[in-house]
């Protein structure tokens, strides 16, 4: 019963996290205040389930664990040695750095070498966003891990064209996040109405830093839940098994379940509690956009603007859909716009994500069989950006 009630605070305690960040009031959570509250009572109950629970289990789950077929932690005695998965190169072990000999670190903010692992397009209808997650493990520094997810998002930023990015930065693959900031050229935020007048927003960052020991019973943890699910008869779903899983990395690591859990516990608090980063007034260029910059947002933001990227038509546009749109008469064709008409009168979004329009008027007549003129209205789809007729068709009537 305690390790479903561990499981299940730490399932509330996620949803409070994420709610922290976003909130989310069909949930219930409409305030970041709330979801702070609702965190601290999931930890509670956690460290309680955790001391109720305490280190005892029988020998059969004892002996049931160590006969399991795949072990994912070698059996090395001294130190452990955890499978790192493929992703996770050799450049980020060799830069894990001892937590004692940050006292003396520089807050100069620098740049560090990263890797991007997860970039998700998260577009809304009305705005394109995307969310990244960046490793840079020798960034240790509240200060250079900012700068190290304000250097990525430039980059990001250049390879798509988005208005709003939002990063995260681990110190390795499978990591939690300790760092993170909200970029928009625009200036108006994740929902493009929250203008601010900043580029950057929302920078927070750990001062977390993994001992050796301490990365690989995060990783162990990580990579062994899948061993350790469970099927949960009253939710109808697997969860994991907590207690086994800190009896297996106890025995792994010489260590007690309770001082597993109390370890983990606190790596998770520390990476979460992030303190609010102020960009110092030497960077404060970047709240601005150079020249070639703002032509590149001003472009992106026509791009999703229905009525700045329609009037990219040109009169040659105009000719091949209408070129396009005369194949389609199985006899003959008649134009009624006259010299000074207009063949589309209106457009709307194909698929917005794309890029792509689709122009429709009513300026056309068909001859059919029995020599009678039929007036049609026809649509062409066309991408504005690659200047390319995708297609045309036509129905019998007027708009």
């Amino acid at each position: 019963m305690t390790a479903f009630i561990g499981s299940l605070s730490i399932v509330v305690f996620l949803v409070g996290f994420v709610c922290l960040i976003y909130p989310i009031r069909a949930i219930g959570i409409p305030t970041r205040k709330m979801a702070g509250i609702i965190m601290a009572m999931a930890f509670v109950v956690l460290v309680i389930a955790v001391i109720s629970d305490g280190p005892a289990t029988d020998n059969t789950e004892t002996d049931a664990l160590q006969s399991s077929e795949r072990i994912v932690v070698s059996d090395q005695e001294n130190p452990p040695q955890v499978s790192v998965k493929e992703n996770e190169v050799d450049e980020v072990a060799e830069a894990v750095i001892d937590r004692n000999s940050l006292t003396e670190k520089s807050s100069a903010w620098n740049v560090h070498t990263y890797q991007i692992v997860e970039n998700e397009d998260i577009s809304s209808i009305d705005r394109f966003r995307r969310m990244v997650k960046v490793v840079a493990p020798t960034a240790v520094t509240r200060e250079d891990r900012i700068a190290t997810l304000m250097d990525a998002a430039k980059g990001i930023w250049q390879a798509h064209s988005v208005e709003y990015i939002t990063l995260f930065l681990l110190p390795f693959p499978t990591g939690p996040a300790v760092a993170k900031i909200d970029f928009a050229p625009d200036k108006c935020g994740i929902s493009g109405e929250d203008c601010t007048g900043k580029i950057w927003t929302s920078a927070t960052a750990s001062k977390l830093v993994f001992t050796p020991e301490e990365r690989r019973l995060y990783l162990a943890w990580e990579n062994n839940k899948e061993r350790f699910k469970e099927m949960n008869v009253e939710f109808g779903f697997e969860v994991v098994n907590d207690q086994k899983l800190r009896v297996f990395l106890s025995e792994q690591f010489e260590s007690t379940p309770d001082d597993i859990s109390t370890t983990l516990i606190r790596l998770q608090v520390e990476a979460i509690y992030q303190d609010s980063v102020e960009i110092p007034p030497e960077l404060a260029h970047l709240e601005n956009l150079n020249e070639e910059e703002q032509a590149r947002a001003n472009a992106i933001a026509c791009r999703s603007d229905l009525q700045c990227w329609g009037d990219r038509l040109t009169l040659r546009d105009i000719e091949t859909c209408a070129d396009q749109i005369e194949k389609l008469a199985r006899y003959d064709h008649e134009w009624t716009d006259g010299i000074f008409g207009t063949k589309f009168s209106r457009f709307r979004w194909k698929d917005r994500r794309d890029g792509t329009l689709t122009y429709v008027g009513d300026e056309i007549k068909f001859q059919n069989a029995y020599g009678a003129w039929i007036p049609h209205t026809y649509f062409c789809d066309y991408d504005p950006g690659k200047r390319t007729v995708l297609g045309v068709h036509a129905t019998p009537g007027r708009l």
